[in-house]
């Protein structure tokens, strides 16, 4: 096994990766640990906030101001997509040069499709929500113009499903993986279709928190990833190892979405001391195990910046009190940076 490597990318390529068994390696056999963080929906900046999408990722990769992410992930909903005029003027727009951005930067770019909804017809016909459109079409369209797309940009990963909700199955952990797996395989199929050699990230249902299934029940194809979301209503890593973490034995797993603050009210609220740090000695215990952080934005909660009035406003203040996740996050990609 070659070293696992931690550097932020922009001191060197950008190279494919690949699995291998529960690792993601570079093309010279080393593990890579993928270490970063979200920031809002690109198409959001273009369309309601103050600063650009540029400005806000080249500040999210600026060592000079101590960002040292080796990758970023890109949120991509289908409202913004919708605004655009569908798939291909979002890419033309907004995508690509984004992820272009990133890669001049020598950071990867994980283009994430940011649905938060049921993942089947009946699901969503019995939804308590009105939707526009089933989610097969909307997979199709979205990655049948993504994929082709990016398919030979190196530094590229996708996110395929950011969180599938119902069916849950509460309870019912293998019922809820089975139907989620069946109804999801053929949109990894169509993605490797079009792009045979780009990692994919897979997310579950019930909000993308039942990857311990995945060893048992995996995917079929090369290059696949799984992920998970966890917040601090998940509890404690004692409470939550066996979902997130066993599975991480055998599968690559990246925890794609974390994050907390200490004024919330919800199911972010938490502290550095009481949640951050305890979080954070899980993931290094998983030398093979990938953390983003959420989300380096001032309106995007939990936010790792605070700015005037509600948020989507200028300028912006990192939180970075004692117990507030933005200064907390910044040291963490700083400390892991070599």
């Amino acid at each position: 096994m070659g070293a696992t490597v931690e550097t932020a990318a922009a001191a060197g390529p950008t190279p494919r990766l690949h699995t291998d068994g529960k690792w993601i390696r570079n093309p010279d056999g080393d593990a890579v640990k993928l270490r970063g963080l979200a920031v809002a929906d690109p198409g959001f900046y273009a369309q309601y906030h103050p600063k650009s999408v540029a400005e806000v990722l080249k500040w999210a990769t600026d060592e000079s101001r101590g960002w040292y992410p080796n990758i970023v992930r890109l949120p991509c909903t289908q409202d913004s997509v919708a605004a655009f005029g569908g798939p291909q003027g979002f890419v033309t727009d907004v995508l690509r040069p984004a992820v272009d951005l990133l890669g001049q930067r020598g950071v990867y770019a994980l283009v994430d499709y940011h649905l938060v909804r049921p993942y089947t017809e009946e699901a969503t016909d019995n939804a308590d929500t009105s939707y526009d459109a089933y989610p097969d079409e909307l997979l199709r369209n979205f990655w049948g113009t993504v994929a082709p797309e990016f398919a030979s940009d190196e530094h590229v990963l996708f996110e395929l499903f950011n969180e599938p909700t119902t069916p849950a199955y509460w309870g019912d952990d293998e019922t809820a993986w089975l139907t989620w797996r069946d109804t999801a395989q053929p949109w990894v199929d169509l993605v490797r279709s079009h792009a045979p050699e780009t990692p994919v990230i897979i997310g579950s249902p019930r909000w993308t928190s039942v990857p311990n299934m995945a060893p048992q029940y995996p995917f079929d194809g090369d290059n696949l990833v799984y992920s998970g979301h966890i917040y601090p209503d998940n509890g404690q890593p004692s409470d939550f190892d066996a979902t997130y973490g066993a599975p991480a034995e055998d599968v690559p797993i990246v925890i794609t979405e974390f994050g907390w603050d200490p004024d919330s009210d919800g199911l972010d609220q938490g502290t550095n001391s009481g949640w951050g740090q305890p979080f954070r000695d899980w993931v290094a215990s998983y030398e093979n195990m990938g953390w983003l952080a959420w989300c380096f934005d001032d309106s995007w909660a939990p936010t790792m910046f605070s700015s005037p009035g509600s948020g989507a406003n200028v300028p912006w203040t990192l939180k970075d009190a004692p117990e507030q996740h933005g200064g907390f996050i910044k040291q963490w990609l700083a400390e892991t940076m070599s």
